[in-house]
């Protein structure tokens, strides 16, 4: 036989994919039919295949690329010699492979392989499979909790699948210095642009439609690239800081960056001038445009207080104080209005603004700042690298820990999506960029990032 049988810890409370596993070879006899991707059916690895094929849209099969995947427990080897190192490792993502080992927790001789459908709030995986210990030869669901005997030996990123229907835009600094893009839909672009290192780009959703990047250029250069605009700004930046981009009610976009002068600048359709004020060396501006028109930009100033600074009522000194190189972010709130969030200089996650105020009591990892999004359906949410180094997120969706690991000395970023969750985009401990949807749990992209440097993320 091609798989072993597993056990399960308890049936799925959560909705899950139907058994829709093609009929012909589930009523065959077990083992008596070659699947059409080159294993016996009703086997786990058959019921994989054909889920890899049927949903995730991938042309998988146990002979493909002259590669030979066979039982269960041999699939991890097989795919690291195919797609290298990274296609495996221990964090579960939306349409990965769940991997057992041979007589690993419930497994039998041959291993097991399972479809990870959906990853909850606290960790924990529901998944489809054939041929476990309570439906020997038949389809069964399940929920695994990080903490169970049964957790699997690991994770396949064969081709895993887009975090929900709800779209986005992802910009981030390859590991080849290049600036790239991910889509929901469409997946990674490499723009052949080079980005200073250490600094990361940043994106806004457009009104008009379509999507703006931002970044500086290995020349120390302000540029813009995207649906809006292609430029070279020829405006000087700070090394070792990054800029921030809005879209503007109506049509256009602005950018906010830290000048070579030291200085607050904002770029683009409103205008482009010196704000006077000065910013913390080594920090970086967030910007967000009011669906009323206008924008605000918050920035740590040169004295290590949060400030803001609005297109129409100028600048203001918030009277908080912001831990040594860290940079705030600012959302506008559906219902009007903004709303910041910051580490403070107490090392703990502040929020600021026209929906909360104060300390949320939750530790910041040093040196890392989070960000904030305002939601579809009013409200706020914050995600940012606790100081155990994972994601938590906080705010009127939610407080939790997503438990997926971030990179030392990165940030996540978030945005809203169109129906009504968010999703946070960051560097995984495994340097790769991931998502964390609120309706599905995690993806890995696939997409390597370069070291230190952090992603930003946007919805329309």
């Amino acid at each position: 036989m091609l798989a072993g049988l597993v056990g399960v810890v308890s049936p799925a409370s959560a909705t899950l994919t139907v058994n829709d596993y093609p009929s012909n070879l589930a009523t065959a006899a077990q083992d008596s039919v070659v699947d059409p991707w080159g294993f016996y059916n009703r086997e786990c690895v058959s019921f994989v295949a054909w889920r890899l094929n049927n949903d995730n849209g991938m042309a998988f099969s146990n002979s493909m690329n002259g590669g030979h995947f066979g039982n269960a427990y041999q699939w991890k080897q097989n795919a690291i010699n195919l797609f290298g190192a990274s296609v495996f490792n221990g964090t579960p993502a939306v349409g990965s492979v769940a991997w057992w080992d041979s007589n690993q927790g419930q497994a039998g001789p041959s291993g097991h392989v399972a479809y990870v459908d959906s990853i909850n709030s606290d960790g924990s995986i529901n998944i489809e499979e054939y041929n476990t210990y309570h439906n020997p030869g038949g389809y069964w669901q399940e929920t695994i909790a990080t903490t169970s005997s049964n957790w699997p030996g690991g994770f396949l990123h064969l081709k895993d699948l887009s975090a929900s229907s709800s779209s986005s835009r992802i910009a981030f600094q390859a590991n080849n210095g290049s600036l790239y893009t991910f889509d929901s839909s469409t997946g990674g672009l490499n723009y052949q642009l080079g980005m200073m290192a250490g600094t990361s780009p940043g994106v806004a959703a457009l009104k008009t439609g379509g999507y703006e990047q931002t970044f500086q250029a290995n020349t120390g250069a302000l540029y813009v690239v995207g649906d809006a605009a292609n430029i070279n700004t020829q405006l000087g930046m700070m090394a070792g800081t990054s800029p921030a981009i809005a879209g503007l009610a109506g049509s256009g976009y602005e950018v906010a960056f830290q000048a070579n002068t030291g200085e607050l600048y904002v770029y683009g359709s409103a205008g482009t001038y010196n704000t006077q004020q000065g910013v913390m060396n080594g920090t970086s501006p967030a910007i967000a445009a009011s669906p009323n028109g206008g924008f605000r930009v918050a920035f740590q100033a040169n004295n290590g207080y949060l400030y803001t600074f609005d297109s129409s009522a100028g600048t203001v000194n918030t009277g908080q104080g912001m831990a040594a190189g860290t940079s705030p972010s600012i959302s506008a709130l559906s219902t009007g209005g903004y709303e910041e969030a910051f580490q403070a200089n107490s090392g703990y996650l502040y929020v600021w603004g026209d929906a909360a105020r104060g300390n949320t009591w939750q530790g910041m990892m040093a040196g890392t700042s989070p960000g904030v999004a305002a939601l579809k359906t009013g409200g706020y949410e914050v995600a940012f690298q606790a100081n155990n180094g994972y994601m938590y997120v906080y705010g009127s969706a939610g407080t939790y820990n997503t438990q997926q690991g971030v990179m030392n000395g990165t940030s996540p970023a978030i945005a809203g999506t169109a129906n009504g969750g968010f999703r946070a985009s960051f560097q995984a401990n495994n340097g790769s960029l991931y998502t964390f949807d609120s309706s599905v749990g995690t993806v890995n992209t696939g997409q390597g990032m370069a070291t230190g440097t952090s992603p930003s993320i946007a919805a329309p």
